[in-house]
């Protein structure tokens, strides 16, 4: 029983990894485009300069999200860890 459930766990954080890489890749893309629609728009027009410093707040924001995220569910996932093997070894 808990070796099944020990095992669910390495899944569940191998699944946690992968997740955790493709948000991160994906926000890559998605900021690399945006931040270059915004020094576009910047370059182009002439005006609009506070797009910038919202573009990078609101990246930042978003990665800030990815990450804490990411890692709440590290550490929930390592509690339930040392739980099942703190049964384990009962």
């Amino acid at each position: 029983m808990a070796d099944d459930r020990l095992s669910r766990i390495r899944e569940d954080e191998a699944k946690l990894a992968e997740h955790t890489r493709k948000s991160l890749v994906f926000w890559a893309v998605r900021w690399a485009i945006a931040g270059t629609g915004a020094v576009a728009i910047v370059v182009f027009t002439g005006d609009h300069h506070w797009l910038l410093p919202a573009a990078a707040a609101i990246a930042g924001v978003s990665l800030g999200v990815i990450l804490v995220g990411a890692s709440g569910n590290r550490k929930r996932l390592a509690r339930a860890r040392a739980e099942a093997e703190g049964r384990a070894h009962d």
